[in-house]
């Protein structure tokens, strides 16, 4: 009966009485035993009374019942599996790749997509390459803390040949091989003003890249799409409460406090109302998971909602998407849907 009644309100968004339980539940019981099992269940704390409706809503504690036990997590479909495999491409970047994440779970889901930057250690240049494309494009290879590569295309001024890109990045790899790029930026810049331009242009495109990648050893940062879905949504009893959530949006670090979390869990997280931790997230929902590189957890991401929202579809996408750009981070253009 809890079961039932949690599906029809997340459908419907109304109160459920026993006549609709009765006719939905297959339960070969009367409308009398229904009411009273449904007024069982509100003594126990799973189902509340709003207003003088006669008909009840989950509570708290009843959508963690759901949660635990009776949602039946469904496949995406594949046309969102596809979406996801196509848009979170490793050539983009990190930075691109959260930020494309975040939007792919907000456009999926209609609700609040967030994903956290990718933590790394600090940032130990090893190698520096650049290979000639067409158009005034080189592609800049980096290699950071013995195994991170970071490949990116630039537009440069003017077309360089094999051998003056060679040069430059045997000069760079020589004057940054095993420091901290950021450390030592000002210095190099000031070292680099007295030789050629193409030199310089070619220590500012490493230095932008490595920017983008946002490792400077600083707390990590997330990237939110969405926000404005949560408007059409049931987020607690009025506009104030909307205003709290987006005021921890902006502050960040309440929801990076929740975020963390699931940087020390296995697996997905589904933090329903006040066990966020965070009181704006009272009437809310977040569904989270973890998503690595080289087998290690970097980041998070996952996506806040109503309570009603429907959590076998969320917790489905937020898992693919998890597992998906895992893959992008680790294994450029060969990501797997069922790997792990």
């Amino acid at each position: 009966i809890l079961k039932s009644l949690v599906e029809n309100y997340i459908r419907d968004g109304q109160p459920v009485g026993s006549s609709t339980l009765a006719r939905d539940s297959r339960l070969m019981v009367s409308s009398a035993t229904i009411r009273n099992i449904m007024a069982d269940l509100e003594k126990m704390g799973y189902l509340q009374s709003p207003h003088t409706s006669s008909g009840r809503i989950p509570t708290t504690l009843g959508y963690r019942l759901f949660v635990d036990h009776f949602i039946s997590v469904q496949k995406p479909v594949d046309v969102d599996i596809q979406k996801i495999r196509q848009q979170l491409d490793f050539d983009q970047g990190a930075a691109k790749l959260v930020q494309k994440a975040s939007s792919l779970l907000s456009g999926i889901t209609h609700l609040t997509g967030i994903v956290t930057v990718p933590r790394r250690e600090r940032l130990t240049l090893r190698q520096v390459e650049f290979l000639p494309l067409s158009y005034s494009r080189v592609l800049v290879i980096l290699i950071f803390n013995d195994r991170e590569v970071e490949n990116r295309v630039i537009h440069t001024k003017r077309d360089f040949s094999r051998s003056e890109l060679e040069q430059a990045g045997n000069f760079l790899t020589e004057k940054l091989h095993g420091k901290d790029l950021f450390l030592v930026r000002q210095n190099l810049l000031n070292e680099l003003r007295q030789h050629q331009s193409n030199i310089d242009e070619m220590l500012g495109s490493v230095i932008s890249v490595a920017e983008e990648m946002q490792v400077d050893g600083k707390t990590s940062d997330f990237v939110i799409d969405g926000r404005d879905n949560l408007f059409g949504e049931e987020i607690g009893e009025n506009v104030d409460d909307l205003k709290s959530l987006f005021s921890v949006f902006n502050q960040k670090n309440d929801v990076l406090h929740l975020l963390d979390q699931c940087m020390q869990a296995q697996g997905l997280q589904i933090f329903i109302g006040e066990e966020a931790g965070h009181q704006a997230f009272d009437c809310c929902s977040v569904v989270a998971a973890p998503y690595c590189k080289d087998g290690r957890v970097v980041g998070v991401l996952g996506v806040v909602g109503p309570q009603r929202m429907h959590y076998d579809k969320v917790v489905s996408t937020v898992d693919i998407t998890a597992k998906l750009l895992s893959s992008a981070f680790d294994f450029p253009g060969e990501g797997d849907v069922n790997k792990g």
